[in-house]
C-alpha cells in the first residue's frame, strides 16, 4: 500500500507478541516510524502513588524489544526530557547524515531523567515515588532498560560484575542542583 508522499511506503506488520497487536510502520526517506504504539507484554510502567497520573519509571525488557519487527517504536512520550526509541533496522536501510539544531527551550525548568541499559550482569533497581517513599524493586538482565522520568531510584549489583550504559538528560551543572541522595540533608 502506498502513502503520500510518493517516496514513502506503509507496511502493516504483525508484532510477535503474546496478544498479537497489529502495528503500522511508515518508511519514509530511509526512516522507519511507528504510526501506532504496540503493547509490550513484559514492559513495566510504575506510576506515582501520590499523583497517579505521573509515570515515574519504566522498564523495557529485552525479550519484548526483540519481538519488534521492522521499524521504530518510540518508548517515551514527546513531552519527556529523555527521549527513547527501539528500532529494528533491516539490511540496506541508511539514515541520511544530519545534525540537530540549536533551539530555545520551550520549558521553564529542567529535571534530570535517567536510563540504564544493562549490557552484562544482573542489576537490582529500587524505585521511589515523588515523596521519597519506596515503590518497587526489579531485577534487570542483559538487554533490559530502566528509565526514571520522575521519583527516585537506587541500583545495586549483588551477583558479580555488571556492565551498563547510563544516559541522562543534560546539561549537567553539578551534583548540588542535579540530585539529592535519600538520607542526606
Amino acid at each position: 500500500m502506498f502513502c503520500s508522499p510518493i517516496n514513502s511506503i506503509c507496511i502493516k506488520l504483525l508484532a510477535g507478541l503474546s496478544h498479537r497487536k497489529l502495528s503500522i510502520f511508515k518508511i519514509e526517506f530511509g526512516y522507519l516510524r511507528a504510526l501506532e504504539k504496540v503493547e509490550l507484554a513484559k514492559m513495566e510502567k510504575i506510576y506515582s502513588i501520590c499523583s497517579p497520573e505521573i509515570l515515574n519509571h519504566m522498564i523495557f525488557r529485552r525479550e519484548d524489544l526483540a519481538t519488534l519487527n521492522v521499524g521504530r517504536l518510540d518508548l517515551s512520550e514527546n513531552s519527556e526530557f529523555l527521549q527513547l526509541a527501539a528500532m529494528r533496522i533491516p539490511d540496506q536501510i541508511s539514515f541520511p547524515a544530519h545534525t540537530h539544531l540549536d533551539r530555545r527551550p520551550s520549558f521553564d525548568s529542567l529535571r534530570a531523567q535517567e536510563a540504564w541499559v544493562v549490557i552484562s550482569g544482573i542489576v537490582q533497581v529500587d524505585y521511589y515515588d515523588g515523596d521519597d517513599s519506596f515503590q518497587q524493586s526489579f531485577q534487570l538482565l542483559p538487554g533490559d532498560v530502566s528509565v526514571t522520568f520522575y521519583g527516585g531510584h537506587g541500583y545495586s549489583i549483588n551477583k558479580g560484575e555488571a556492565l551498563v550504559y547510563e544516559f541522562k538528560s543534560g546539561p549537567y551543572e553539578g551534583k548540588e542542583i542535579d540530585k539529592r541522595v535519600y538520607g542526606e540533608k
